[in-house]
């Protein structure tokens, strides 16, 4: 008795969709019998009767009525309103979001506001880490697009692409933890916390014919310690690389790259420096080699707990990076530029 009200409750509550119908009316032809049909389906028997009729009568499975059910509590300006609403705040809670519809008249429940921005296709997520871009480097980094996006893929083949980038060794688990009630301080179950965790800073350069030398970096970069890099790093894989062929260097805007000495330094080695505006790391290729370096040591079998440790991770995977992976990601510069523009010099996916 309990199954008969449980399977005809479904039937009243659930529509069920045309490719069940057919599935219904198919089997229906192979011979077997309703009650066998709503046992596969998971429907009552009088739904699989009605299907069968409806399809012997006219010919045709309809799904879901439309306006069956409920009426929307909402009317059209009010889920304007309420579009509205979000556009404008974008970083707070459902709770305001009610609150500030019910400023403006419009009542509404929790659950039919989530509805509401379901409908509108909004859903809460953790944002992306963009850095801030100001209007003045928005326009440098419009205008250098638009100036560079029109190069071939040789003239980006020319370029090698440098940059720093700081590795931390992991401590501990990341995300939620299963625990019984009583584990609330088990040692299984916290997250180790270190004030100071150590970390390790590297310099690395690439191009389209792979990964140049990786420098592991010892305390901070002045303009000294930034000519002693270039001189092993740089140096050595345009020799070895480009073999005293035509190359342009890029690198960022930081205050050891842009002072005076490191300028005549560059001068002197008659290198050519691709002019670079601020606050553009997505049109670095490079800081793609950097995630990929990052998320091996989350992802190792064995997480490295010593900075010997963690440089010998880096070195690693630094060294069986593929070259075809590079020459893809040299010729994502284009694409890189176009992007750009399309979102008017705000950050980009890269």
């Amino acid at each position: 008795m309990y199954l008969f009200l449980l399977l005809e409750y479904m039937g009243r509550r659930e529509s069920l969709s045309v490719e069940n119908k057919k599935t219904i009316i198919n089997m229906h032809n192979d011979g077997k019998n309703q009650r066998e049909i709503s046992i596969l389906i998971g429907c009552h028997k009088c739904t699989v009767s009605r299907v069968i009729k409806q399809h012997k009568e006219s010919d045709y499975l309809m799904g879901h009525k439309s306006g069956a059910g409920r009426p929307k509590i909402t009317s059209q300006r009010d889920d304007r309103v309420i579009g509205r609403i979000v556009r404008k705040h974008r970083f707070t809670t459902l709770t305001d979001y009610i609150s500030d519809a019910e400023h403006v008249g419009i009542k509404i429940s929790r659950a039919t506001m989530q509805r509401r921005l379901s409908d509108m296709g909004y859903k809460n997520r953790v944002p992306y880490k963009k850095p801030l871009v100001n209007a003045k480097q928005r326009k440098k980094r419009l205008d250098w697009c638009k100036t560079h996006m029109q190069h071939e893929v040789n003239y980006w083949e020319n370029i090698i692409f440098s940059d720093e980038s700081q590795f931390c060794i992991p401590i501990g688990e990341h995300g939620k933890v299963w625990r019984r009630k009583c584990e609330e301080l088990s040692p299984l179950c916290t997250k180790k916390v270190v004030k100071h965790p150590g970390n390790v800073m590297v310099w690395g350069c690439m191009s389209s014919k792979g990964l140049g030398h990786l420098i592991f970096i010892d305390g901070k970069v002045n303009s000294a310690e930034y000519q002693r890099i270039l001189t092993e790093g740089l140096l050595p894989t345009i020799e070895d690389t480009f073999m005293r062929q035509h190359c342009i260097f890029q690198h960022d805007l930081a205050p050891a790259h842009a002072s005076k000495s490191s300028k005549i330094w560059l001068a002197n080695q008659q290198l050519d420096v691709l002019p670079w505006p601020a606050n553009s790391p997505d049109l670095n290729p490079i800081e793609n080699v950097w995630r990929d370096i990052k998320f091996a040591i989350r992802s190792a079998a064995y997480l490295p707990r010593t900075k010997e440790e963690l440089k010998n991770v880096i070195k690693a995977t630094w060294e069986k990076f593929k070259v075809k992976d590079c020459r893809k990601l040299i010729h994502s510069m284009p694409g890189r530029c176009k992007t750009v523009i399309k979102m008017k010099g705000y950050p980009t996916k890269y």
